[in-house]
């Protein structure tokens, strides 16, 4: 079995999100409070819809992307919507 890496493997600077999107996704994987998991699970995907809407993400961002969507969304099914 394959594990999907949760985190999006973008450059970084000094340990700085490569991309704006970056920091508020890390919000959501990173946070420890569970009542504030799905406000900034909403966050992050509003961000990333704002650059995706933007049609500026390179090819590697959109890799990046795929892979936090799919890590959001399994977040928001085992932490929040409780299912396994």
């Amino acid at each position: 079995m394959t594990a999907i890496c949760p985190w999006p493997t973008g450059d970084t600077v000094e340990g700085a999100p490569t991309y704006a999107w970056h920091a508020l996704y890390r919000a959501a994987v990173l946070g420890t409070d569970d009542a504030k998991l799905p406000a900034r699970i909403i966050e992050a995907l509003k961000a990333i819809e704002d650059r995706l809407s933007t049609s500026a993400a390179d090819l590697k961002e959109h890799a990046e992307i795929q892979k936090a969507l799919i890590a959001l969304a399994v977040l928001q099914k085992e932490r929040v919507d409780g299912s396994v």
